[in-house]
């Protein structure tokens, strides 16, 4: 059957934010990281589908988690966009600019996707 954009968009979305709960509550951190990176591969999947506040906001959250602090900002700033008061994305926004000035003040850097 023909799904629409916005149908492929929300299941991606979907997918990538279960994952991403279930990289959350996982223990092992190899666990973790596998489950981050499959939810970071679906959400993008969801933004290249359609560009949301939800779907940027999740995907900087997940580079965060993955320590892709330049992609962080880049999601969290796309979202910030769509919805310039939004406090998550504020917040985001800001953790991953925190943590790029600790990493350019001593710490590894972030290469990115």
């Amino acid at each position: 059957r023909y799904r629409s954009t916005e149908e492929k968009a929300t299941q991606a979305y979907n997918r990538g934010v279960r994952l991403m709960r279930k990289a959350e509550a996982a223990k092992e951190p190899a666990d973790k990281a596998k489950l981050y990176e499959k939810a970071k591969e679906e959400l993008a999947k969801a933004a290249g589908y359609l560009a949301s506040y939800d779907t940027y906001l999740a995907l900087g959250q997940v580079y965060l988690a993955l320590g892709k602090k330049e992609s962080a900002l880049d999601a969290c700033n796309h979202a910030l966009s769509k919805k310039p008061n939004s406090e998550p994305a504020k917040a985001c926004m800001e953790q991953a600019q925190r943590e790029i000035q600790e990493a350019a003040s001593g710490k590894p850097q972030d290469d990115g996707p």
